[in-house]
């Protein structure tokens, strides 16, 4: 059934072998394994691939230490139906492998850095940060900036404004610094005026 083109047949066989390991555990290992390989690299379904990887966990689960040691192998191909798999059904594998994660962890050891590796990129997704904030521009994502010192230039004046004073500013300069010399002697009388007032009640 596993080499049938059919894929729902090829899973249900795959299904059957995850079921029940006992029915493939008398056979040649080089034979079982041959059969698990070809059901994990299946190109045509996830679904036999995720069938397949079962298969091969609950035997390599079920093998004695002899068995085991012959069937180290078949880790490469069942590790490496995770990378090219979508987002959707990658939960499901990794679910898949955690029996035998707890009963032969060991088994692992060899492929711990690429599965580090793997699994960091699950975990700690990359983001972009954007651009490095700086003092000029302190929200480098927008448009808006500050200048420093406060209060820069005047932009809002054209080049055509004229800088020079023109006739009626400066009569009213002429007119202001007259108030203030008046204002300024009026307050000055009213002081020596208010002096011997104040001496002669002393």
């Amino acid at each position: 059934m596993t080499q049938t083109g059919e894929a729902g047949f090829r899973e249900c066989a795959y299904r059957l072998f995850s079921g029940c390991p006992n029915l493939v555990m008398d056979l040649q290992t080089d034979a079982v394994l041959t059969v698990f390989r070809k059901g994990l690299q299946d190109s045509q379904s996830v679904e036999v691939r995720l069938a397949a990887l079962r298969a091969s966990v609950s035997y390599l689960t079920a093998c004695d230490q002899h068995q085991l040691s012959h069937s180290l192998s078949l880790l490469y191909p069942m590790l490496d139906t995770l990378p090219s798999l979508p987002n959707i059904h990658l939960k499901s594998f990794l679910s898949s492998l955690t029996p035998l994660c707890s009963s032969h962890p060991n088994l692992f050891v060899p492929h711990m850095n690429v599965l580090l590796s793997f699994l960091r990129g699950l975990i700690m997704p990359s983001v972009d940060l954007g651009p490095t904030p700086t003092v000029a521009k302190p929200f480098p994502g927008t448009s808006s900036s500050f200048t420093f010192p406060p209060g820069g230039p005047d932009t809002s004046r054209t080049p055509d404004d004229s800088d020079e004073v023109t006739e009626d500013e400066e009569k009213e300069s002429d007119r202001l610094r007259y108030f203030r010399k008046t204002t300024v002697c009026q307050h000055s009388h009213s002081i020596v005026g208010y002096m011997p007032v104040a001496m002669s009640h002393m």
